[in-house]
């Protein structure tokens, strides 16, 4: 009966964070390139009636996720008390491939394809100590 005491003592202390970030579409800005020069100066031609950000990439989901909890060494002095925090902080929860950076020259055998993508799932621990 004691240990069951403390398990739940030890769950109900922690608490549960989460942030989300969630996106429909990303914007892409649809060009005619067709020689170096016009890559490297940035220059954009875009055909008549084509206007800035007009195609769609496809959509982002993040999802972070935090566990945390404080020990307090002086249950009496609250606030002023030196403390102990222990967390494991999850990013990317889902998994998802979140693509960014596409490819928006029209000349480009890589047209409408991304360049890079955020990082994949990661966990973190941490311990923090307070006085």
């Amino acid at each position: 009966e004691r240990e069951l005491k403390g398990l739940v003592l030890f769950v109900t202390h922690w608490v549960l964070s989460s942030a989300g970030v969630f996106a429909a579409f990303k914007p892409l800005s649809i060009l005619m390139r067709t020689s170096i020069q016009e890559i490297r100066t940035r220059d954009s031609k875009r055909k008549c009636g084509v206007t800035r950000n007009t195609g769609l990439g496809p959509g982002a989901a993040i999802v972070d996720l935090r566990w945390y909890r404080d020990f307090r060494f002086q249950q009496t002095k609250k606030d002023k008390s030196p403390s102990l925090t222990i967390a494991v902080d999850a990013f990317n929860l889902l998994n998802r491939v979140n693509y960014q950076n596409f490819i928006g020259s029209l000349t480009s055998p890589f047209f409408g394809h991304a360049v890079s993508a955020l990082p994949p799932r990661r966990l973190q621990l941490g311990v923090r100590f307070q006085f």
